[in-house]
This record gives C-alpha cells, structure tokens and sequence, in this order.
C-alpha cells in the first residue's frame, strides 16, 4: 500500500521557491491532444502543457480544473477530489508518451493510485482553477530501451503552495502482452451485463441516478457495481474491462454511502488494482467503517471482489463537510 503523507509534510522547506505564475502562464492555453492521455472526447482532457525539468526524470505538467464538469460537480465551493485522481492517471499518461517515447498502441495498466488533497487545493472561487503538477518518475523499468512500468510520485501546486500529493505506479505492455494478459482478444470489448437498479443518489453524494456506480444488494454496506457502459464520462471510449477509474468511483460511493446522513469530501484515498474487472460478471463492494478517526476525519476501507477474488481495495479519508 502506497503511504499518502499531508500534503504540507510531503513538502520540503524550500517548496515556496517553486515555479511561479510567470514561468508556467503559456502552459494553460488549450488542452494537450487527447491521444495522449488517452481519451475520446476532447472535453475530457484536463491536461494543459508538459515540459521535462532540468531534473532527471522529473516532468512540469499543467492543468485546469473547470469550474463545472459533467460528472466531477463542483459543490460547496469545492472541486471534486476525484479530478486530482484523473489528473495523476492523465499525467502518467502524458510522460510515457512524451517523456519515454511509449509507442500510443501500448496498453498501460494501473496496478495503485493514491492522493492526499487539501481543501486549499479544492477550493473553487468560481473560476477554473489552473494547477502546477511536479511529477518525479521513481524507478522506470525498461526493457530494450522501451519503458515498460514506472512508479510516479507528484506535488500538486496552486501558485507557488504546495495542496496535494499523489502517486500511482502502472505497468506498460505491447498490444501481444496485453492479449495474453486478458486471454482475449484485446479489441473487442466484453459485453457488459444488464443495467442494475442504483441506490439513492444523495446516498452516495450524486445528483442524478445516471452518475450513480453502485446498485443495492440487501446486505448491509454491500453493494454490486452498476457500470453503465453508455456513460459519456466514465465509459470515454471502449473497453474489455470495468476502468479504473469506475472502480475509484465505487469506492468513493460506498464510503460516502456508509457515512451517510454525515456529508463528506474524500481528500484522501489510496487504491490497489490487483486484477481486471470482467464486465459481464458481478463486481461486489464491501465497505468498512474504520473506529479510529480524529476531529471530522472518518476512515472508510472499501473492497471489490469478482467471482470471489479480490480485484481491489481502497482505504480512504473522508472529511465532513456539514
């Protein structure tokens, strides 16, 4: 399990001499093309600019966070955390493509990814909100000269203060690996099984029933997964499994759904993918609310298990809000 450290402990002291507005202001111009980060509709790019630091293997990315999104909702003056998580995946994306040359017909697969994201770092004052990533590529594996896994770890800045960390380590693999991996053909997707009932939106801190990842089961904090292969977010384009993302989304509902009727922000959750998620077969969640919490921090763990394996976890921090 990645260990996710405040934001401002991660920080060194002299993190007030990072790069300012003047050095990073022609990086938040227009999205970065959307194969490299490895999305259909352009809408959904949130990266802005990329450039490789004097530093080896470190890379200064930009981004904008809108003031509204379809799916990640702005509430109470705040972003939703969940963009900071889609930023981390889209910036390994980006520096594979870039930084290493990754050939864009390899398939990454992501095996963890953790944030640690201050309310300074959410907050929305009814503008996009323009963020400074430093990502530090730690370790990069390659084989023949072609990079095929890499651990990345990540300083989220707006302006010059440090408001987030995060990291997340992914595997690289050709289009015959990939093939191998899921024992399939890797073009065409799965076909997903019927549409369940959701449970209540406002249990899961949604607006609306279509954005809604989860579907009751009867049993106490358990649900199935409700994954919506139609959905113009979630589902950007198609895939042969349940995205990582889905599967982040799922454990987001279900520690806001064992919090409930408190309301809160998830500002800290650090994820493990240890298998694909079949779409045609059931994906149960299970979640567990953790008695050691301080002040209005409450500690969910979430599991996903399919056909009796477990495909994931995630242990995660929620913060009341009201």
């Amino acid at each position: 399990m990645i260990e996710v450290l405040d934001p401002q402990a991660r920080a060194n002291p002299d993190d007030s001499a990072g790069p300012g507005p003047a050095a990073t202001a022609d990086l938040f111009e227009q999205p970065v093309p959307r194969r490299f980060v490895h999305r259909a509709s352009v809408a959904e790019v949130l990266l802005t600019g990329f450039t490789a630091d004097t530093r080896p293997n470190t890379y200064l990315l930009a981004a904008q966070w809108p003031r509204g999104h379809s799916f990640y909702r702005t509430a109470g003056g705040l972003h939703d955390p969940l963009l900071f998580a889609e930023t981390l995946r889209q910036a390994g994306l980006m520096i594979g493509h870039v930084g290493y040359g990754v050939p864009f017909e390899n398939k990454y697969v992501l095996t963890s990814l953790a944030y640690d994201i201050s309310f300074a770092g959410l907050a929305c004052d009814g503008t996009p909100s323009n963020m400074v990533l430093e990502a530090e590529i730690v370790e990069p594996r390659f084989r023949k000269e072609t990079l095929v896994g890499f651990k990345q770890a990540l300083k989220l800045r707006r302006g010059l203060r440090v408001v987030g960390v995060g990291e997340l380590e992914t595997v690289v693999v050709t289009p015959a690996a990939y093939k191998r991996l899921r024992n399939a053909p890797a073009d065409r997707p799965a076909e997903p099984r019927e549409l369940p009932e959701p449970v209540a939106p406002a249990l899961v801190g949604k607006s609306s029933a279509a954005d809604v990842v989860l579907s009751p089961t009867g049993r106490e904090n358990q649900w199935t997964v409700r994954a919506d292969t139609e959905h113009p977010v979630l589902f950007d384009h198609p895939v042969d499994h349940l995205p990582g993302m889905v599967i982040m989304e799922a454990i987001r509902q279900a520690a806001h759904n064992v919090l409930y009727p408190v309301h809160t922000v998830l500002t800290d959750l650090a994820a493990e993918f240890e298998r694909f998620a079949e779409l045609d077969e059931p994906v149960e969640v299970r979640a567990v609310r953790q008695p050691d919490w301080t002040g209005s921090d409450l500690r969910v763990t979430v599991e996903l298990t399919q056909s009796g394996r477990r495909i994931a976890s995630g242990c995660c921090t929620c913060r009341a809000v009201y």
